[in-house]
């Protein structure tokens, strides 16, 4: 699954390509030009897209910047990525 900032879409929503899933995280045009501390729940996201599949361990974190095919150009910065573990839920 990839997470996506971008300016079609709002957050929360999801886009397909092909079969793999883009949750966005943050999207429309009144972003543009703007710095954000985002946070999101990977462990959320991946139960919402995959509810009855096994727990599953993040193998790969890549961070990229492009224009989906636009013919336009796009720029991003990212600053202190930081990962943390949430502690256990148990039923």
């Amino acid at each position: 699954m990839e997470i996506i900032w971008g300016n079609r879409l709002q957050a929360g929503e999801y886009k397909y390509i092909g079969s793999f899933p883009h949750y966005v995280a943050r999207g429309g045009n009144e972003n543009i030009g703007r710095w954000f501390t985002e946070e999101v729940n990977l462990l959320d996201i991946y139960n919402t897209i995959w509810p009855d599949a096994t727990p599953a361990r993040l193998t790969i974190l890549g961070q990229f910047c492009d224009s989906d095919n636009t013919d336009l150009q796009s720029t991003a910065y990212f600053s202190d990525v930081r990962m943390k573990k949430q502690p256990a839920v148990l039923p």
